[in-house]
Formats: structure tokens, sequence, C-alpha cells
């Protein structure tokens, strides 16, 4: 006899990484073995470039396919966003914190004026 089978074709491709370690992790590699360069051949989420990039260390991955490495550098660029305004890191930057600052309080107002001036009002309308 011979059995059928039941699995349903796949939607979703797999994942590559069920379970990545955590970020503190990757910080106490780099510190515990005085790394200089990381070579990383699974980048996978990124972590391991962050805290290379935090700790101003050299990194190279190899990314799986294009799309992929559109993400991480988005990831990277976002998280170094971030950090570069936070005065607690070792990245911040007080020029590009106020240069920052100034960009956003730019745009607030540019939304505040854009939304007085598109406001509807049904009861204007004769």
């Amino acid at each position: 006899m011979s059995q059928k089978s039941t699995t349903e074709p796949k939607i979703w491709p797999e994942p590559v990484c069920y379970f990545l370690p955590p970020l503190e992790l990757m910080e106490e590699l780099l510190h515990t073995f005085y790394a200089k360069l990381v070579l990383d051949l699974s980048p996978a989420d990124g972590k391991l470039a962050w805290a290379c990039v935090k700790t101003r260390t050299a990194y190279m991955g190899i990314c799986y396919i294009d799309t992929h490495v559109k993400l991480m550098e988005g990831r990277l660029l976002d998280l170094m966003k971030v950090s570069m305004k936070e005065t607690a890191s070792p990245l911040f930057n007080s020029a590009y914190a106020q240069a920052a600052e100034q960009a956003d309080d730019d745009d607030n107002e540019k939304e505040e004026e854009a939304m007085e001036e598109d406001v509807w009002d049904p009861l204007d309308e004769g």
C-alpha cells in the first residue's frame, strides 16, 4: 500500500535561521576575542554587524540575496541614525543630533501647516 503525501504546498519560504543569539552575546564575543575584523558567512538579522558598528570593528557579511542586502543596509542605517542621537551611545555625534532635531522640528511645522490647509469642512460648501 502506498501512502499519499499529505503535506500542503509551502506558501512562505522556510527561514534560514530560527533562533538567533542576542546582541549582548555578539558584543561579548567581540570583546572576549579582541576582534578587529569579522567575516560573517551568515549575517541573518544583522546583530553581529550592528555589534561591530558599535565597537568600531571591521565587518564583512555575505548576504543571501539582493533583498537581504537592502534590508540589512536599511536596518543598520536606521539603527545608526537613532544611536547617533542618543547621548549614552558610543556613536553619539552632537552635530548630527542638533541637525536631526532641527530637521524634525521643520518637518513637524510643515506637517502642521499642511494639516491646517487640508482640513475639509462640509459646512463651507454651499
